[in-house]
């Protein structure tokens, strides 16, 4: 095996370090390098030098101006220009290159033109004021960038149609206006040293433009190379694909791999590291056969072989949710440490046992939650997704006691339903994916489990569920044949509420399950049992409560058309819907204390204020006596639409 491998060539050392990635940021460094740092260093080398010039300059200048401001009998105009063109040829003298220019200009008023180069000292067609003005604004601007930073300043310009670049400074020593001696006023033209473009970067663009020569040359050669050892690896791994493909179509007709295979001849190590690989997996997988009962969702597993993208791409589909949460677990957390997965997977295998019979699977477990999806498919002669969710519902909440039971621990489920068109497919990363459900629906359903806690109740539906299965809410239904239970059941349904879905403008009834006992009922996942005569008050309770949201409509109108402002008149409605409130909730307290009617304790906490609910609950005699309350204010949005929001 080592003989073999030592006849074979590295991909990583072929391919990646001759990789053309590597020669693109080469040439891309080389360039910074020198268009950036090497340039950069250069630039402030010679305008430094540029500076030293002019400081010598400036110096003889300087000398020469204070001997001629003491000789007063000296043409003062004569010598003034002798000064300066003796100034040029001193610096043009210490220049660089023959095209090295030195300039003395100021504006129009004076018209001081002077100008030469190393090889031509005297240049008489200078463009005065046009040249004054480009380098004085390009000399101003650099100035006033960094002005406490008197070297390293630089300006480019043109001049006789070609690029300079130099440095310029004022004259640090005035002459007089109009070179008059009688002139007391001083001006202080522009001194500039520059060098052309071309010449000053001469050098290393010379050497650039070389090295990149080199490089191209040395690059096409190895690509040359890099190229046949892409054109043999590429080979290779087509051959690997090829295989692979045929073992993927084997899996997709057979749901196994039905043959085996023999290793390639191949020229790389990592070619045949691989090969070999795949044909110890294709092994592997023969022995694997059908063993699938760990995977999770075998719905998922079965349209990923056979890449089943109806089910797999995202679509529309009508089905119901169940949102299913377990009440208690926190406590059974404390209680059972060591043992809390176990317990957890019991719960959850009672959980599955009971929906699968009624085609539910659960989507996603959450802890102590599940998403349970009831898809509208044939199941055992049915394919109303509803009716299969509600049993298995009601069946889950009266084996709660047997499992209890059978795990020596206390809890219950909360379960919340609603039907309706959501999206289905696979969600997630090309890693980590299921089978997933988005929109309204499943939020719907896991809004009413959370609700259950408010309204002190095991299990809510919308209206949707009813809609699908066909049902008379108001009519008594015998399901000991559609539930495994011991005793004969029928079950009626009860409107606990009708309010908003979060985020909806119209409002929808939420209903429970009653079991019957004779002439009394209890609620479903609950012992208590409850006269008849309670139900029927509470449902004359709940309409008062949703029709005395008028009043408060009545005060905002008022409200409105005064310009959002109170009135006297808007005061007295105010007065009366909050009396309204108070004299419901007085209603609800008494119902609720008289029978322990569980939702009748959501209303009294959402007509009082807190505190008011308090005092209720700790001292219930006395504050009956009291009459009057501290009832809430409803919202613009429960005013204007009618009902309250769900507020999960």
């Amino acid at each position: 095996m080592n003989k073999k491998i030592k006849n074979k060539t590295t991909i990583k050392l072929s391919l990646i370090i001759m990789d053309v990635f590597v020669f693109a940021a080469f040439f891309f460094a080389v360039g910074a390098l020198f268009e950036f740092v090497i340039k950069n260093i250069l630039l402030n080398y010679n305008i430094e030098k540029f500076y030293e010039n002019l400081r010598t300059v400036q110096f003889d200048i300087s000398n020469s101006m204070d001997y001629l401001e003491n000789k007063e009998e000296m043409s003062y105009e004569e010598y003034v220009i002798d000064i300066l063109n003796y100034a040029k040829l001193s610096a043009l003298k210490r220049s660089k290159y023959d095209n090295s220019v030195f300039i003395i200009i100021s504006d129009e008023n004076e018209n001081i033109r002077i100008a030469g180069k190393k090889n031509n000292p005297e240049i008489r067609n200078i463009p005065g004021q046009a040249l004054y003005k480009d380098i004085i604004n390009k000399f101003e601007k650099i100035k006033n960038t960094n002005p406490r930073k008197n070297t390293n300043r630089h300006i480019e310009f043109s001049f006789e149609s070609k690029k300079y670049i130099g440095a310029a400074e004022f004259m640090s020593t005035g002459i007089r206006s109009q070179l008059k001696r009688e002139n007391s006023e001083k001006i202080f033209p522009l001194i500039v040293l520059a060098d052309r473009q071309d010449e000053f970067f001469f050098i290393i663009n010379r050497i650039r433009n070389i090295f990149f020569i080199i490089i191209a040359i040395i690059f096409i050669f190895t690509a040359m190379i890099k190229f046949y050892n892409t054109m043999v690896i590429t080979g290779e791994i087509y051959k690997i694909r090829n295989r692979m493909m045929k073992i993927n179509e084997s899996i997709q007709q057979n749901g196994v791999v039905s043959s085996s295979l023999d290793p390639l001849k191949t020229k790389f190590i990592e070619s045949d590291n691989l090969d070999s690989s795949f044909v110890e997996l294709v092994k592997s997988l023969n022995k694997l056969g059908d063993i699938i009962s760990g995977i999770a969702d075998r719905d998922l597993y079965i349209a990923t072989l056979k890449n089943d993208n109806t089910l797999l791409s995202p679509h529309h589909e009508n089905m119901t949710i169940m949102f299913l949460d377990i009440q208690g677990f926190t406590t059974i957390t404390e209680k059972h440490k060591e043992n809390i997965i176990s317990i957890i997977n019991q719960i959850w295998t009672e959980v599955e046992n009971v929906i699968s019979k009624n085609g539910g699977k659960i989507n996603k477990l959450m802890g102590d939650a599940a998403l349970i999806i009831f898809r509208d498919l044939k199941i055992n002669g049915e394919h109303n997704s509803s009716r299969n969710a509600l049993y298995s519902s009601i069946e889950l909440l009266m084996k709660v006691p047997y499992i209890c039971k059978k795990l020596d621990i206390d809890f219950n489920f909360r379960v919340g339903l609603d039907y309706g068109d959501l999206t289905y497919g696979r969600t997630g990363t090309e890693n980590n994916y299921e089978l997933g459900v988005i929109g309204d629906v499943v939020n719907t359903a896991s809004r009413l489990e959370a609700l259950c806690k408010q309204y002190h109740t095991n299990l809510l539906i919308t209206e949707n569920i009813f809609s699908n299965i066909g049902y008379d809410y108001a009519k008594e239904i015998n399901i000991t044949d559609m539930v495994k239970v011991d005793d004969d059941i029928s079950i009626k349904f009860f409107i606990i509420d009708k309010a908003r879905p979060k985020g909806k403008k119209e409002a929808k009834e939420l209903y429970t399950v009653l079991i019957k006992k004779g002439m009394d009922n209890n609620f479903i996942g609950s012992d208590k049992v409850f006269k008849n005569n309670f139900f029927d008050d509470y449902n004359r309770l709940l309409n008062i409560f949703h029709d005395s949201i008028k009043y408060w409509q009545a005060y905002e109108s008022v409200k409105k058309e005064a310009g959002n402002m109170e009135t006297e008149n808007s005061v007295l409605l105010k007065m009366d819907a909050q009396k309204q409130w108070g004299d419901i909730a007085l209603k609800f307290a008494k119902f609720y204390h008289e029978s322990h009617f569980p939702p009748a304790e959501h209303f009294i906490k959402t007509l009082l204020k807190f505190e008011e609910f308090e005092e209720f609950r700790k001292r219930p005699e006395m504050w009956f006596n009291k009459g009057g309350y501290n009832v809430k204010q409803p919202s613009e949005e429960w005013v204007r639409l009618g009902f309250i929001e769900l507020d999960k």
